[in-house]
């Protein structure tokens, strides 16, 4: 019975992690997700993210007892103007 509840949740997961951004669902795959695009070990307990979502793109510093945005940065977006007849 355990084996039989346990692999009902794995399909569920696979699931959701295969089919969860066609959903509607939150997925890595989303076109608005917030998402970590580069982490760098600054030491053993503190990082620098890089973490973008459309039109920004934030630096976060993380340690054991805190995070703070060190920079926040809006993002041009690639506008093509259309040419005149």
């Amino acid at each position: 019975m355990l084996a039989l509840v346990l692999g009902f949740i794995a399909a569920l997961g696979w699931l959701l992690r295969t089919y969860g951004a066609r959903w509607g669902l939150a997925g890595s795959s989303s076109n608005n997700a917030l998402h970590v695009s580069q982490r760098v070990a600054l030491s053993a307990q503190h990082s620098l993210l890089d973490v973008r979502e459309p039109g920004m793109r934030y630096l976060i510093l993380i340690g054991p007892n805190h995070s703070t945005v060190v920079a926040q940065h809006t993002l041009k977006q690639n506008l093509k103007k259309k040419a005149l007849p």
